[in-house]
């Protein structure tokens, strides 16, 4: 019997949230996408700030997304907080219309909680077991372990969630993809 997560149809995956639409990994960009379909789900990657707090931004620093410099894990959640994350985002026009808007980076709790009837797929950048547990703890906290998928194009980090949490939903990393790929083709005999 398959997954009550997993359909037997495509997928609408708001990727970043809504990253063409709205500044990535916002809430801005995550309720602009939830907006769109009641039945999306959204893609979202973290990042730990240097309280250890979960923290939803893709890079390893704020430069590219806020008007902030330097690494992530420098800058406690407060201080993150006080970067625009709408700062560097160009609409379609061409202009920065969601600068000076608000625009933060938001928690993981804090989107978990706000989109509680909203699927997402939560990527791990790396493979670090402290940050793992500490976000499958918060998605256990916040009920939402029913409406979570793992991915990783790290193994090692889906082997560590799998290990910690064995009976959550996992996207499979390139080398499992390709042992199933591969290993589903028949050979064809030609005499």
């Amino acid at each position: 019997m398959p997954h009550h997560l997993l359909k037997d149809r495509f997928e609408l995956i708001a990727y970043r949230g809504d990253a063409g639409e709205r500044p990535e990994n916002t809430m801005a960009a995550f309720r602009h996408a939830a907006s769109l379909s009641s039945d999306i789900i959204i893609d979202l990657d973290l990042q730990s700030a240097k309280d250890q707090t979960v923290v939803v931004i893709h890079d390893d620093t704020v430069d590219r997304t806020t008007s902030g410099s330097g690494p992530v894990s420098d800058y406690s959640v407060s201080e993150l907080k006080e970067f625009d994350a709408g700062y560097h985002f160009l609409d379609a026009s061409g202009e920065h219309s969601f600068r000076d808007k608000g625009i933060t980076i938001p928690t993981l709790e804090e989107v978990l909680a706000e989109l509680d009837d909203t699927r997402f797929i939560i990527d791990f950048r790396k493979n670090d077991p402290v940050q793992i547990e500490h976000v499958l703890a918060i998605v256990e906290n916040a009920g939402a372990a029913g409406r979570v998928i793992l991915v990783s194009e790290l193994e090692e980090a889906i082997n560590t969630c799998r290990s910690l949490r064995s009976g959550w939903i996992y996207g499979a990393p390139e080398k499992e993809t390709r042992m199933v790929i591969f290993g589903s083709q028949t050979p064809i005999r030609v005499s």
